[in-house]
């Protein structure tokens, strides 16, 4: 438990933004990785940042949002 009080406060400083961060970081993994895989998981992270930014969405919205848009992404890629 002591692990994740520093997570969740970085996290609860940064609101939106650690979407942007985690999309960020996870397009940096894509340029490690072969393929397309994590683009699509950057991309959405980075729109629902952006949408989080302009709507007063919860955090359980947020989620849903990237959950959403990361499986059709990633599905219509065919992957």
């Amino acid at each position: 438990m002591i692990a994740r009080e520093p997570v969740a406060t970085i996290i609860h400083v940064l609101g939106p933004w650690s979407w942007h961060v985690l999309g960020l970081l996870l397009l940096g993994l894509e340029i490690l990785a072969p393929g397309t895989f994590f683009l699509w998981f950057g991309i959405s992270a980075l729109l629902v940042g952006t949408a989080a930014l302009f709507i007063g969405m919860s955090w359980q919205v947020e989620v849903v949002a990237f959950l959403v848009l990361s499986s059709s992404a990633c599905s219509a890629d065919g992957g």
